[in-house]
């Protein structure tokens, strides 16, 4: 199954892998400096050594963001679906702990790859709460088991924006 991302995911992508082959290039200024100082020797050379273990770290995480956007499904978040739970949608959820007897108000943003951020409510598709909600229309509910006991969600309000899901005017 291709890796969803949204257009902002793979900007974001694709700005880490910029980061990544400057840090990469400097390394390897790094690398050659410290070869040059120790010449025949470069094999004893613990700098020398990390450099190229770092080297290849970097190769490695550059090789894997390039393999992500190569295979990503890219979902447009731009225009929001108001009616069904899906990647881009913006949800205002009815959260009910039934073991805690906790009732609370959450909004999330359901996002792809590389995306998340919970402390500013966006989960991943792939989430316990994503893969539970996603597919759900207005006043849908939903009972599951997390960690913490069983929970029923119930969608309350669709968004177009984060500026409509803070001032509470959803559908």
């Amino acid at each position: 199954m291709p890796t969803k991302i949204t257009l902002e995911g793979k900007q974001k992508i694709e700005e880490n892998i910029q980061e990544l082959m400057e840090e990469l290039k400097q390394l390897r200024k790094e690398k050659v400096v410290a070869y040059n100082l120790t010449g025949d020797t470069w094999h004893d050379n613990p700098y020398f050594n990390k450099l190229e273990q770092d080297e290849r770290a970097l190769n490695t995480k550059i090789n894997e963001a390039q393999e992500i956007l190569k295979n990503a499904e890219i979902v447009d978040s731009a225009s929001r679906n108001m009616e069904t739970v899906e990647i881009g949608s913006i949800v205002e959820c009815i959260c009910n702990y039934l073991d805690l007897e906790e009732i609370e108000n959450e909004i999330f943003e359901i996002v792809g790859h590389g995306e998340a951020d919970v402390n500013n409510g966006k989960i991943h598709y792939d989430s316990l709460v994503a893969q539970n909600i996603v597919g759900l229309h207005l006043n849908d509910t939903v009972v599951f088991s997390t960690p913490g006991g069983k929970v029923e969600y119930k969608i309350a309000a669709f968004y177009e924006d984060w500026e409509n899901a803070k001032k509470g005017r959803g559908n």
